[in-house]
């Protein structure tokens, strides 16, 4: 894993491939690049995963995946996700989440280094 101050985990059960695709575009549009890509997955049928990684080698960018065997809900999907970030910050995404303009990353780490939040939602 790489050391970085942003691990984005990207949770998914079931995964729509275009909104998973769109999703994963989003992020690889974003002019800040330095982020850790986590994509975790809730024990579906079809995770994508191969299609998820050959989309991003193509953009020359990696993520680590990690795999519940069988559905266990949201909120342990995350945790699985948490546990293996190296960030300092995490934001989560699922499919379907899009981040709309090519800063949000870069904006998102300025914000949680001038604020120092414990939590936040958006």
């Amino acid at each position: 894993m790489c050391q970085t101050l942003l691990s984005v985990i990207l949770v998914q059960y079931e995964p729509d491939w275009s909104k998973l695709e769109r999703t994963l575009l989003s992020l690889l549009a974003q002019d800040d690049q330095n982020f850790e890509l986590i994509v975790a997955d809730d024990g579906s049928k079809v995770n994508h995963f191969a299609k998820t990684k050959s989309l991003l080698a193509h953009h020359g960018k990696t993520a680590s995946f990690v795999l519940l065997p069988e559905n266990k809900g949201t909120v342990w999907n995350i945790w699985n996700a948490v546990s293996h970030c190296s960030g300092k910050w995490i934001y989560g995404i699922s499919p379907g989440d899009y981040l709309y303009d090519k800063g949000v990353i870069r904006w998102l780490k300025s914000v949680c280094a001038k604020d120092h939040p414990h939590a936040g939602f958006g």
